[in-house]
């Protein structure tokens, strides 16, 4: 995989590949997160890793920090996945299966019998595809499902089945891999593809509305991908460095990252309008040699540093919690225009260097933004757009080019309600249309900002200009408890007044019936009657239509008589 390959235009206007190339060259890319690097593995330092792992108290951290610029010993491997997937001190729960669960010529026998094949010694793969079957049936029946032969079950077990550790440690580490680097969501119009989506218009939206044009799905070309994490189109080599990569980094959304390099890799056969390009999409990572895994790893990393950080928080469950649901409706990433950020993100890159800065363009109406915004916020009032178009024409040039001129990622900023934001949209995809990169939306806008500095107590301290007489938040919450206050003692005093009709009738039918039901409430009628005539207030208490109401005490009759 060529460095020119990666498809900037003639005319050089598109920056994909010169920034590919220069994350590529860097001296602290490779490093970051222990991808694999190329460099001739040293005596010393391998004996000492090599010493550290027998030790039996290798720590991730670390076994990362140690491979940090280097390339992972081959004959070291299999001790160094089994310390990242945490387990060496697992328990072998296949112990005392010595017999395939199936007989005959199940689907996943014939399944396991073909990636042994590929990943096993001639006269070995016989052996190892009855030991997949065995591992796969436990597996299957230990989460309750049943073997899909499309759910790429074998080819991400055939990895570990060419590593030398025992039939335990194997099932081991691939239910740690399921469990932790597997995408969950996959089915039809699964969330993972509207994740992935999102992720390729942040990174290169000409790329994205091309191929939504030519009414490509993603997951018509990367569902063998995250399915097998590669393992279905790449040589068994090939593997054993991308999962090197994955594995180092302790990112499980990294398989993404390697993604996107791989779809931006064939950006100039898409633009230009190849012939079927999703079959070609699907089968390109078979194109991939051991020499290209370290700048695809680098580009990965590369393209994670620019991506912010609320990505991963944000999408974590739905790539890989149980419960997620196996279609995207009803995901924020089925439904959002552009890739959201969460406020606490923008909090966060205004006080750490290094990190991603954002251009932030507040999207609200004069009035709202006068009374409170983030610092150097750009302003551009959306109701120009309707109202006076050559002025928004202008207007949006000026803000294209102080964009570029700050080099920083532009996050379009609105109220947080659909009712305060009906333009927002519209201004975010005139500059998706304009191929702008890196676009995103703020997630709940002001109100949950205001919401996240009144919980730090740092709303005046952050926001400038704020005016709580002006600020919609303020005065909402204010009008808020004054609508309570006055509406608490009105509800009590009108549920009184409004008592049914239906109501008062049935509670003198109910008094009557328990008057005269028994003796005994005949003669606590009689006592109570006693104490009204000595109260002499018979007519009154009677003329305030109160039964429930208790009768004066011995000790107040006297006085009041």
């Amino acid at each position: 995989m060529e460095q020119s390959e990666l498809g900037a235009p003639a005319d050089g206007t598109d920056k994909i590949a010169a920034e590919l190339a220069s994350a590529a060259n860097s001296s602290d890319t490779p490093g970051s997160g222990g991808t694999p690097v190329a460099t001739a593995p040293q005596e010393d330092w391998v004996a000492e890793l090599d010493a550290e792992l027998e030790s039996g108290f290798a720590d991730v951290e670390s076994i990362r920090k140690q491979l940090r610029g280097k390339k992972v010993p081959g004959h070291l491997r299999h001790k160094i996945w089994k310390v990242i997937l945490g387990v060496n001190s697992k328990p072998d729960v296949l112990a005392g299966q010595k017999a395939r669960i199936a007989d005959g010529a199940s689907t996943m026998r014939v399944d396991c019998d073909s990636v042994a094949e590929k990943y096993c010694d001639a006269g070995t793969a016989a052996e190892r595809a009855e030991e997949m079957e065995i591992i796969l049936s436990f597996f299957a029946r230990a989460r309750g499902s049943d073997y899909d032969s499309m759910g790429g079950w074998p080819e991400l077990l055939a990895p570990f089945m060419a590593l030398p550790i025992s039939r335990g440690d194997r099932y081991n580490c691939f239910y740690s891999l399921m469990s932790r680097y597997v995408f969950k969501s996959l089915g039809p119009q699964g969330v993972t593809y509207s994740i992935f989506r999102l992720l390729l218009l942040y990174h290169d939206p000409e790329l994205c509305n091309t191929l939504d044009s030519k009414r490509i799905a993603v997951e018509a070309y990367t569902q063998a991908w995250f399915r097998t994490m590669f393992v279905h189109t790449c040589e068994p080599a090939v593997i054993m460095q991308l999962w090197d990569g994955i594995l180092l980094t302790g990112d499980p959304l990294f398989l993404l990252f390697l993604s996107l390099v791989m779809l931006i890799n064939a950006r100039d056969f898409v633009l230009e309008g190849g012939d079927d390009v999703s079959a070609f999409l699907q089968t390109m990572p078979s194109n991939l040699t051991t020499d290209d895994v370290e700048d695809l790893a680098a580009l990965a990393l590369h393209l994670s540093k620019l991506t912010p950080n609320s990505f991963r928080t944000q999408f974590y469950n739905d790539l890989f919690s149980a419960s997620s649901k196996a279609s995207g409706k009803g995901s924020v990433a089925s439904t959002a225009l552009c890739l959201p950020v969460g406020v606490e993100t923008l909090l966060d890159a205004r006080s750490r260097d290094g990190d991603i800065k954002y251009f932030v363009v507040d999207c609200r109406v004069q009035e709202a933004y006068d009374a409170g915004h983030l610092p150097q916020a750009y302003h551009l009032d959306p109701q120009l757009m309707l109202q006076a178009p050559a002025a928004f024409a202008a207007e949006v040039q000026r803000l294209e080019q102080a964009i570029a001129d700050s080099g920083h990622q532009p996050c379009f900023f609105g109220a947080g309600r659909i009712e305060a934001d009906p333009l927002i949209g519209m201004v975010a995809s005139r500059f998706l249309q304009k191929h702008t990169k890196y676009v995103s939306l703020a997630q709940g806008g002001y109100e949950a900002l205001h919401c996240l500095l009144d919980t730090l107590a740092t709303t005046s301290a952050v926001l400038d200009g704020h005016n709580p007489s002006g600020c919609a938040i303020c005065c909402g919450a204010e009008v808020k408890a004054d609508i309570k206050a006055a509406a608490s003692p009105a509800r009590k005093d009108k549920g009184k007044e409004e008592k049914s009709k239906d109501d008062k009738a049935k509670d003198e039918k109910s008094n009557m019936k328990r008057s005269g039901s028994t003796d005994k409430l005949a003669a606590i009628a009689e006592k109570a009657g006693s104490l009204l005539r000595r109260a002499g207030s018979s007519d009154k208490l009677a003329d305030k239509e109160k039964p429930a109401a208790a009768p004066p005490s011995p000790k107040e009759a006297p006085k009041e008589a």
